[in-house]
C-alpha cells in the first residue's frame, strides 16, 4: 500500500510564510501605485506604450485574478506574441518585472523569519516521524509555493 500526504496551501503559513492571499493582495498595491494613470510618463520612460499599461491596469484591476494567474497571463502573452519580437521583448519583461516582485513579497520579509526557522516545530515532528517511520515510502504532495517541504525532508533525514 502506498501511503500520501497531502499538505494544503496554507501549510506554510505556521512558519512565517504568507499565504496566497495576502502576497496577492502585496503585489496588485504595488503594481497598482506604479501602474496608475498618474504614472503614465514614468511608465512611457520605461519603454511600455499607453496600450500595455491599460493592459497591465486592465489585468490588476481583475479581483478573480491571484498573483500566480497574473504571470500566467504575461507567460501566456509572451508565448503568444513570439512572432513579433517587440511584443515578445515587452511581455517578457513584464512577466520578469512581476516574477520579482512576487518573489520579494514572498521571501524578504519571511526571510528573517526563517533565519531562525526550525524546519519541523515541535507541534508536527512527531506526527512527521510517526509517518515517515511507519510509511515508506512515504509520498508527500505540497501545494505550497515555498521550500518548507524541502527543509522538513532534511531534518527528518528524508531524501
Amino acid at each position: 500500500m502506498k501511503t500520501g500526504l497531502l499538505l494544503g496551501a496554507g501549510f506554510s503559513k505556521d512558519f512565517g510564510l504568507p499565504l496566497v492571499t495576502e502576497v496577492t493582495k502585496t503585489f496588485k498595491e504595488t503594481s497598482k501605485k506604479y501602474w496608475s494613470i498618474d504614472n503614465a510618463a514614468r511608465i512611457r520612460a520605461d519603454g511600455y506604450s499607453d496600450e500595455i499599461a491599460r493592459e497591465v491596469r486592465s489585468v490588476l484591476e481583475r479581483d478573480e485574478m491571484y498573483f500566480e494567474a497574473i504571470l500566467g497571463y504575461f507567460q501566456v502573452q509572451q508565448i503568444r506574441s513570439r512572432a513579433d519580437r517587440t511584443s515578445l521583448q515587452v511581455y517578457a519583461s513584464l512577466y520578469s518585472r512581476f516574477a520579482e516582485l512576487v518573489s520579494e513579497i514572498i521571501w524578504d520579509e519571511p526571510i528573517k523569519t526563517l533565519r531562525s526557522f526550525q524546519a519541523v516545530s515541535q507541534d508536527y515532528e512527531p506526527g512527521l516521524r510517526l509517518l515517515v517511520k511507519r510509511y515508506r515510502p512515504l509520498w508527500v504532495f505540497s501545494l505550497n509555493y515555498d521550500l518548507v517541504v524541502e527543509c522538513l525532508a532534511a531534518t527528518l533525514g528524508l531524501k
